[in-house]
């Protein structure tokens, strides 16, 4: 998944290069369809398809990708735009229901000695949101932590997607986790 090739298209989609953004799409285009198809549920189907959520979100990475410097952290931000876009459509069909959240503890402590956190629609809008504004200036600690909790990806693809350490890869939820505590009231507090 992680190759010099992709790092490399990225950039030259940064310097402008249609060609290598059609590059890119190809690559990834098809794994976000694949990924996030059955995420829309029939109600919302009804209103749009996958292909256009994914899209959207891509049009908006190509508008901002200027600022990008991570292959792992382009594959991250992508996913969390598309699951705010699927949020925010739901929430605007008023499907306010109790979401399950990810896990978000600090590094270290075993997934089974967590508590499950649930929240409403409008609390998973305002972390996705909270992940997507701190993208763009912190964008490894951001994607290895929504790669970690929101796409429960295991330690080890992570540090391969990123091309970084295990131990790199803890700090960065670390780092995450703190700058994402700072930025929402939201996100639950796990210290307890």
């Amino acid at each position: 998944m992680t190759s010099p090739e992709s790092i490399e298209l990225i950039r030259r989609v940064k310097e402008g290069d249609r060609k290598a953004w059609a590059e890119l799409w190809a690559r990834y285009y098809p794994l976000w369809l694949k990924k996030f198809h059955g995420k829309l549920g029939r109600e919302l189907r009804r209103e749009c398809d996958t292909e256009d959520v994914v899209q959207s979100a891509m049009t908006q990475v190509l508008r901002d990708v200027k600022d990008l410097r991570s292959e792992g952290a382009f594959f991250a931000w992508v996913c969390a735009i598309i699951r705010h876009k699927l949020a925010q459509k739901g929430k605007r069909r008023g499907k306010v229901k109790a979401v399950r959240l990810e896990e978000v503890a600090e590094p270290g402590k075993s997934d089974s000695a967590l508590k499950s956190g649930l929240a409403t629609q409008e609390e998973y809008l305002e972390l996705l949101d909270g992940f997507l504004t701190l993208f763009p200036e912190y964008q490894e600690p951001m994607g290895v932590l929504y790669l970690r909790y929101m796409e429960q990806e295991d330690i080890d693809g992570i540090a391969k997607r990123f091309l970084m350490s295990e131990r790199s890869v803890h700090r960065r939820i670390k780092e995450g986790l703190k700058l994402l505590k700072a930025k929402t009231s939201r996100l639950p507090d796990r210290s307890g």
